[in-house]
């Protein structure tokens, strides 16, 4: 097995990329799902940073982070629910990285919501899981 430490990696499974704004299309759209509802993350967002000014800075939403910054990287592979409020800043993140020269890939699971991955027994979970081990397993 090959140093982790040597070697940086990114695995991003429906992360939260943006605390500024709620306002993109996937929160209108799945803001009403049981599992992470809009009103549920924003709630989060409020408690993690209650102070609006910190939500643009790459430490609170990396989204933000500069280009530049952003370039120095470790390769990534993002893991997406489609049906999730945080699809959209998922993807848009995904863009950025790849925008900067970042190694990265998407797995953008459609039909699932947010927390797939640890649903037992959905197979989608069980394949994005093996994808996961898969990407790593050469870079490891």
């Amino acid at each position: 097995m090959k140093d982790p430490s040597a070697h940086p990696l990114q695995v991003l499974i429906y992360p939260v990329t943006d605390l500024s704004s709620t306002d993109r299309p996937s929160y209108t759209t799945y803001g009403g799902s049981t599992l992470l509802p809009s009103d549920g993350m924003r709630w989060f967002i409020d408690t993690y940073a209650p102070e609006r000014p910190c939500r643009t800075e790459p430490t609170c939403s990396p989204l933000f982070t500069p280009q530049a910054l952003l370039a120095q990287t470790a390769p990534a592979l993002l893991v997406l629910a489609r049906c999730d409020v945080l699809h959209d800043e998922g993807v848009a993140y995904f863009v950025k990285l790849k925008s900067a020269g970042v190694p990265a890939e998407l797995l953008d699971v459609p039909g699932v919501p947010h927390g797939f991955v640890s649903l037992q027994g959905l197979s989608e979970g069980f394949a994005a899981v093996q994808r996961i081990a898969e990407w790593l397993r050469p870079r490891w």
